[in-house]
């Protein structure tokens, strides 16, 4: 009897053991929030008027050209919408933007999205750019702080989660073919 239950108490303390000892445990992808507020973060959004200057004259010029002033009024809405988060590991806030300006930069298959990476001199480099769903895109911090963004992408009729991930070396985030992660 004492054999049966030393047999049993042994593998149960070592699970126990391990499952203490700080193994990492897997989160779940987070999902990311876009801000389309330009009052909520006005150095970003200079920026961008800055960076994007023609696309702000395009939108405008559109506004005046409208048959009514709502019509107008829809039209100036058109803006970016962001997300900052590190990207790369620097401790530096990075920036996915969603081009919600309209059919120009929106299709069946979703709005334009570009990724930047910003160093600590404030260039930027783009890192990143598909068309999807921005709303639905998640981000997925592995153990060894590495990020994968899981983005949706129009496959035919239906959407497919594609994981790109970051590659340190090439300073880029590249589409995971493998399914390696």
């Amino acid at each position: 009897m004492k054999a049966r239950i030393r047999h049993l108490i042994i593998p149960a303390l070592a699970f126990s053991y391990l499952a203490l000892a700080g193994l990492p445990a897997y989160a779940e992808p987070q999902a990311l929030t876009f801000n389309c507020n330009p009052a909520s973060d006005k150095t970003t959004w200079d920026a961008l008027e800055k960076r994007y200057e023609t696309i702000y004259k395009y939108r405008d010029q559109a506004a005046g050209k409208a048959k009514t002033i709502q019509e107008a009024d829809e039209i100036k809405k058109q803006n970016f919408c962001i997300v900052k988060t590190d990207l790369n590991n620097d401790k530096i806030d990075d920036l996915i933007l969603d081009f919600n300006f309209g059919p120009q930069y929106c299709t069946e298959r979703g709005c334009r999205v570009q990724a930047y990476t910003i160093n600590d001199r404030g260039n930027w480099q783009e890192v990143l750019e598909v068309h999807t769903k921005a709303e639905n895109i998640k981000i997925d911090t592995a153990a060894d702080k590495s990020k994968t963004l899981i983005v949706p992408i129009k496959d035919r009729d239906s959407w497919v989660n594609v994981p790109y991930l970051y590659d340190a070396r090439q300073k880029t985030y590249r589409r995971d073919r493998d399914g390696s992660r």
